[in-house]
């Protein structure tokens, strides 16, 4: 049947409310469209529901109730397939109970990836959209989750709260200390299927499945040589491509030839590529022979101009194989595709650990004490050999 115009005059009434908001919370001065969400607000400054075990304070009856089974130790919800349980809410098996049947029923509209919980795929989200709520009070510096801005906080605090019981050393993260005590116990957890081979860290492990596959996805652009790792092509460029490498000892080109030919007039560092010694001349005589059209800016490699002219142009011929997310220079699409793979290819060379950025790990390694960083690197160097 149609609404009666007593019906419609009192939906008009209701929706007229959205615009003036006249219920406000004479606390925090909040507005709300009706008087039952202001009351339902109020509670959240008066918090009435109290535990009796431990004094802490709810603004809703349902979380203390919840709160309780911290106390009890009461796990009402059971997994039939496992027989774990959990103690917050039925949704919390249900999302557990996927691990077992594989259901993943959360799929990003972006790139297609699905997740067993909605919470995962929200957080995954904010990768594309660029969000992150999370912020720093000290530095500004904000995060997608608020556990990676609790880890973040203790570089500000200098809280060390976890201790290794063997050698003394301090950590702030948990995992760290975990990372860390592996080099006492010389455990290698992460096993390689095909050959067998342990290794101390995941990222180790990565590396050498690349091998195995023979993927070097990573070119230099002025001698062809190619690498596994993007941090391996530009130590292999800093060595043999530019005037900081000219005090570095051996090379890969040497092991084949035992010398090098072409030799720099200037400095006397000799190459074995006839183009890398004319790039490396180049850094003597300033010369910057490719110049942008569209600003002048001016550059030494032809490669490096036409990463350049890309960000006039808007041209990103380089698209992520995980998401659709493009990019005008192969190596920031690179670094993008370690948000999906979890590659850290930067390794600490003191505790092992791996990062996804090298100037991580500087900071990282800042960040340890000198005799701890010392101590450190010397077990880590014996497990390695």
């Amino acid at each position: 049947t149609d609404p009666s115009p007593r019906d419609t005059e009192s939906n008009v009434e209701v929706h007229k409310l959205t615009h003036t908001r006249p219920f406000k919370c004479d606390v925090c001065q909040k507005t709300f469209t009706r008087k039952g969400l202001l009351e339902a607000h109020k509670l959240s400054h008066t918090r009435p529901f109290k535990c009796d075990v431990c004094d802490k304070v709810f603004n809703l009856n349902r979380l203390l109730v919840r709160h309780k089974l911290i106390h009890t130790g009461e796990r009402p919800f059971a997994c039939g397939q496992c027989g774990k349980t959990f103690r917050m809410s039925k949704a919390a098996l249900m999302g557990h109970e996927r691990i077992h049947t594989g259901e993943k029923p959360h799929s990003c509209a972006e790139c297609g990836k699905s997740y067993r919980l909605s919470y995962d795929l929200s957080i995954h989200m904010r990768r594309h959209t660029g969000e992150r709520p999370h912020l720093c009070s000290e530095c500004g510096k904000s995060f997608i989750t608020k556990s990676s801005l609790e880890n973040h906080k203790v570089i500000h605090t200098g809280e060390k709260p976890f201790k290794c019981e063997t050698c003394g050393a301090a950590f702030g993260h948990k995992a760290n200390l975990q990372r860390h005590q592996v080099l006492h116990t010389g455990e290698r957890p992460y096993k390689c299927k095909v050959c067998g081979k342990s290794y101390l860290q995941s990222t180790d492990l990565k590396a050498h499945m690349h091998r195995h596959g023979a993927t070097k996805p990573f070119m230099c652009d002025l001698c062809g040589k190619t690498f596994i790792y993007n941090y391996q092509m530009r130590q292999h460029n800093i060595k043999w491509h530019t005037a900081e490498g000219e005090n570095l000892p051996g090379g890969h080109q040497e092991i084949h030839t035992g010398q090098n030919q072409y030799s720099c007039s200037v400095c006397g560092k000799t190459f074995a590529y006839k183009n890398t010694l004319d790039y490396h001349m180049k850094l003597h005589s300033g010369e910057k022979p490719h110049e942008c059209k569209y600003c002048g800016r001016k550059f030494i490699l032809k490669q490096a101009l036409k990463g350049h002219e890309r960000t006039h142009t808007g041209e990103k011929p380089f698209k992520c194989g995980y998401c659709d997310k493009t990019f005008s220079v192969n190596s920031n699409l690179k670094r993008h595709e370690r948000v999906h793979t979890g590659e850290k290819p930067f390794k600490c060379d003191v505790c092992g650990r791996g990062f996804s950025q090298a100037n991580n790990v500087k900071a990282h390694i800042n960040s340890i004490p000198p005799k701890q960083a010392e101590m450190s690197a010397g077990l880590f160097k014996q497990l390695l050999l």
